[in-house]
């Protein structure tokens, strides 16, 4: 059986740090959407960060509902969610280092004319503690 919670309950603990993990993932999303195309890597990482909005904004839908024994639930989303986020944290700082080295040899085009490389490799440092936070998010969460 479901309860529902009175509104107030978005600006609790737990829903906060939801709240800033979708944004987090949204500034991924934002941020790596006109590079995709350079290097495949970018898009699996894009597609983590759509999968992770959609479904955190699910647990968030779950617990305001009020749904008994979602514990459950929330330990496997958070198992799999920071799993994700430690991924595309890696992969982000790998592609970082290689191109601060000046190798861009890894990617299958360059950055975008309109932005280029400093900005680009800008663009994916902002990436990068955009993803950890989520990840630390995920950490917090399940304690």
């Amino acid at each position: 059986m479901a309860t529902v919670r009175p509104p107030i309950w978005c600006i609790s603990k737990i829903s906060v740090l939801k709240w800033l993990q979708m944004v987090c993932s949204l500034v991924v999303v934002i941020f790596l959407s006109d590079g995709r195309y350079q290097w495949f890597m970018y898009t699996v990482v894009f597609f983590i960060s759509i999968f992770l909005i959609m479904s955190t904004s699910l647990t968030l839908v779950i617990q305001y509902m009020g749904i008994k024994n979602i514990y459950n639930v929330e330990v496997i989303f958070n198992l799999v969610a920071f799993s994700l986020c430690l991924l595309a944290g890696s992969l982000l700082t790998y592609d970082l280092i290689k191109m601060v080295a000046g190798s861009f040899a890894h990617h299958r085009y360059l950055p975008p004319t309109y932005i280029g490389r400093d900005s680009w490799m800008n663009r994916v440092a902002v990436c990068i503690p955009a993803s950890e936070d989520a990840l630390l998010s995920n950490i917090i969460c399940a304690n």
